[in-house]
């Protein structure tokens, strides 16, 4: 097996569409990895995955989504793969578990007889292969978009981050509009923070009033000399108790640019949840020493992407992550003592929004980071 292969299988996490507080739909896009953690499994067998031809190796009762991402598939998962959308349905031959009691309630009779099952409910009992129809990818919440010459390209449907190259009139003595509103005269209304507003005037005189606006939602998070549209990227971890996956994703083509694992420098502190959060509570700045371990961590991994795939730091505009309770808590520096006592309770359960600048990540001050709901 490879080292590319011996890594944990991520789910990249997409936010389209989030807006006025709440979460929009969430999407997974799986890299091309083996688990280390299903490496180190005793009974594995051989799965493969049509169309597509992949092969992987994973052990027996492993999560057919999570057998996914280690074949690189890009499944279609808005629920989270939580088994209430019923979108990643695939088709089993060979050893196929028993269905579930979601995916009876999900699936008719006659399509369980047929072999489906949901990914993200059924778990490989043995030697199979798996037809993972298009509908069931993610390459089905992509749609074809015509350019203004009537060229096709590909693009994301809602993205919640969005670059515009616009060609602003100067200002006159006929035309006097302030700058912020000769601005909104091309975009629509827009919020921004004081320190764009700070430097806006005078990059837009410098560059002569032509150059791309990168917008987060309505949010006015930057302006760019030139025509830089199409230079836009977003990020995704899966941060697991051992193992650490980042995905870099151009959003305009939805392409994957680039991939990186590495151990995840918590275990340091101890190799499972229990002893982490111990030594969080525990120990005098024990909390900070883990998240300043896993964000360096993180920040590595997202240099090495970035250098990887020849993309500037300061185009990364959107970061999503996704883990278990206590590794998202401890990456955001939340304390996790509940969640070492019963009821075991979160300080978290919806998704948070924040800034890159808040986790001090090496990516566009104003980026978006979403850590996925517990």
């Amino acid at each position: 097996m490879s080292e590319e292969q011996g890594v944990q299988g991520v789910a990249s996490v997409l936010r389209l569409g989030y807006s006025g507080g709440s979460w929009g739909r969430l999407f997974f896009l799986h890299s091309a990895a083996i688990g280390v953690s299903l490496f180190m499994q005793a009974g594995h067998v051989e799965v493969k995955f049509e169309p597509l031809g992949r092969k992987v190796d994973v052990g027996r009762g492993t999560q057919v989504l999570r057998a996914a991402m280690t074949a690189g598939i890009a499944m279609d998962t808005p629920c989270g793969g939580h088994g209430t959308c019923g979108k990643c349905r695939v088709f089993l031959s060979g050893s196929v578990a028993d269905p579930t009691e979601t995916e009876r309630s999900l699936l008719s009779e006659e399509e369980v007889a047929r072999g489906m099952r949901l990914a993200c409910q059924s778990r490989v009992a043995g030697a199979c292969t798996i037809e993972v129809p298009e509908s069931s990818t993610l390459e089905a919440a992509y749609q074809i978009l015509a350019g203004p010459n009537g060229a096709a390209s590909v693009g994301v449907s809602d993205p919640v981050v969005r670059k515009r190259f616009i060609a602003l009139p100067e200002p006159s003595r006929d035309d006097a509009a302030p700058d912020l509103e000769r601005v909104e005269q091309a975009l629509g209304a827009v919020s921004t923070d004081v320190e764009l507003m700070r430097v806006l005037p005078e990059r837009l005189r410098d560059a002569a009033w032509r150059g791309t606006f990168v917008l987060y939602d309505s949010r006015l998070i930057d302006f760019e000399a030139g025509d830089t549209s199409g230079a836009c990227y977003g990020m995704a971890f899966d941060v697991g108790t051992t193992t650490v996956v980042g995905v870099l994703l151009d959003l305009v083509t939805g392409d994957q640019r680039a991939t990186c694992s590495r151990m995840n420098p918590q275990t340091r502190f101890g190799d499972d949840v229990l002893s982490r959060i111990l030594h969080a509570t525990q120990e005098p700045g024990g909390l900070a020493a883990l998240q300043e371990a896993i964000l360096d961590e993180i920040a590595s991994m997202t240099q090495r992407m970035a250098e990887d795939a020849g993309v500037a730091l300061g185009h990364i505009y959107d970061v999503t992550f996704a883990g278990n309770t206590t590794m998202l808590h401890l990456l955001a520096g939340i304390p996790p003592r509940a969640l070492g006592q019963v009821p075991f309770v979160p300080a978290f359960h919806r998704g948070l929004a924040w800034s890159a600048a808040d986790l001090g990540l090496p990516i566009h001050t104003r980026a978006g980071v979403h850590i996925f709901p517990v």
